[in-house]
């Protein structure tokens, strides 16, 4: 894992979240030391300075459907076209843990990212559909 340069998850999504198998595999590699207890700080170094910084992650979430082929081969291209970009596009800015946004490296300070809400409010700099 620390020698990867990127990691894809590739799972079914199951009673609304991944396997119990894959859940069972990410608590054992990321456990203490690589994402939890980094440099033996508990969970102080998080959200791009722990272990895993600089990397890459993708995830791949297959859901039960009746498709057809035309579906199956747009759906084919557009995860080509994802995974040929994933090296070259810009990672979402998420605001790092340490970076003081965080005063108590858990809560977002009232003061950041004032009227937005859920995902977008820890993103240090929004972007809007194109990428900008």
């Amino acid at each position: 894992m620390v020698a990867a340069d990127a990691l894809i998850l590739q799972f079914p999504l199951w009673w609304f979240g991944m396997p119990a198998i894959l859940k069972g595999w990410i608590d054992r590699v990321f456990a203490y030391g690589l994402a939890y207890g980094y440099r033996g700080e508990g969970n102080r170094y998080r959200y791009g300075d722990g272990g895993l910084s600089g990397k890459r992650a993708i995830l791949s979430v297959t859901v039960g459907d009746r498709i057809t082929a035309d579906r199956i081969a747009a759906a084919k291209e557009a995860w080509r076209i994802r995974l040929k970009g994933l090296f070259e596009e810009e990672p979402i800015p998420f605001r790092p843990q340490n970076g003081g946004d965080y005063p108590d490296g858990h809560v977002l300070a009232s003061h950041i990212a004032m009227g937005e809400t859920g995902l977008t409010a820890h993103v240090a700099k929004t972007r809007n559909a194109a990428g900008d």
